[in-house]
């Protein structure tokens, strides 16, 4: 900026002083000040959505249902719908998060955990899980032929 067009800004600026009432400057600048606080128009929040309960329940559909009905914009047209339902159940997802992911996420925590864990707890259950499959196996420390097990 050169000096001469400081020297315009200054010459409006007190242009415009001229046009108020004389009055101390402190006077003028708490009502300047004012202007500023004038009572913005408040932000009107938005209701809260209400995702229609699921056909059933999510974590009893195949994985191929419920991808099927998350993907569904008959059940979800916006994308805080999805949100919603994920956040009812407890998928950690956030608003930046994409439609897609918000989907693979939820398919993950609702379905494929819960099975996982479920053929973890079979597979360590010390009970016979077939007890009609006795296995006679002889005690060795070599592995054995097929041939040298037998089904009772």
């Amino acid at each position: 900026m050169s000096t001469h067009g400081l020297a315009r800004i200054l010459e409006n600026i007190c242009a415009a002083l001229r046009e108020f009432p004389d009055q101390k400057l402190s006077t003028l600048l708490q009502k300047l000040r004012g202007v500023d606080k004038e009572p913005k128009r408040a932000r009107t929040a938005r209701p809260a959505r209400t995702v229609s309960a699921p056909p059933c329940n999510p974590r009893m559909m195949e994985r191929s249902a419920l991808k099927a009905y998350l993907q569904s914009p008959k059940h979800f047209p916006y994308k805080a719908d999805l949100l919603e339902f994920a956040r009812r159940y407890e998928v950690p997802v956030n608003a930046r998060t994409p439609r897609e992911e918000i989907v693979r996420l939820s398919l993950r925590m609702i379905h494929d955990i819960p099975r996982g864990f479920t053929i973890l707890r079979f597979l360590a259950d010390p009970r016979d899980p077939l007890p009609s499959a006795n296995l006679d196996l002889p005690s060795t420390s070599r592995p054995l032929p097929p041939s040298s097990i037998t089904l009772h």
